[in-house]
């Protein structure tokens, strides 16, 4: 829990190798943990938001445009421990905003044409990779009641599971590749 923000179900780290000792605590607690970057973060309008170089650094002027509207959103909207509805209302208001701007800005009608393409690649992309993992988190699911873990030594549950990741893994690269 933050002070302002509330609960968040990320940490964020200016240094790479504090984030990455972090990590490595919280994974010897038992912890499964994720470590990326993000392009920009936004203070919620409680202090001046810059433009950083990562902000411009490999991405297109398109994408700028919608990073921009993303992170200004935050500024407007921004609704303490309800990081999923502030991130979800941020990618819809950004996407719908960048078409309408380069609709109004771009050379014709080309630009916004483009990316809604792109977006609707990605949204389709996004919603068989989301019925992915509610199938597999069905599928982990009966695994898990069906192998009663407390009944078997752990090098044969432990096994049992890899066995089950690596179907899944075969299952999920069959469906992307």
């Amino acid at each position: 829990w933050f002070p302002i923000v509330g609960s968040q179900p990320y940490l964020g780290y200016f240094n790479r190798q504090n984030a990455a000792d972090f990590q490595k605590k919280l994974v010897a607690e038992g912890y499964d943990t994720v470590m990326g970057g993000v392009q920009a973060f936004s203070l919620l309008g409680y202090f001046p938001d810059p433009i950083y170089s990562s902000m411009l650094d490999g991405n297109s002027k398109t994408e700028f445009i919608e990073l921009l509207f993303h992170e200004t959103l935050h500024r407007t909207i921004y609704v303490p421990d309800h990081s999923a509805f502030n991130e979800n209302l941020a990618e819809f208001v950004s996407r719908h905003a960048t078409v309408l701007f380069l609709k109004e800005h771009a050379q014709g009608e080309l630009e916004a044409e483009r990316f809604l393409f792109n977006e609707e690649k990605m949204s389709a992309a996004r919603s068989e990779f989301g019925k992915f993992l509610n199938e597999a988190k069905a599928r982990l699911d009966a695994f898990y009641a069906s192998v009663e873990p407390e009944n078997l030594a752990l090098d044969v549950f432990l096994e049992k599971r890899r066995a089950k990741f690596a179907e899944l893994n075969s299952e999920f690269q069959s469906r992307s590749g």
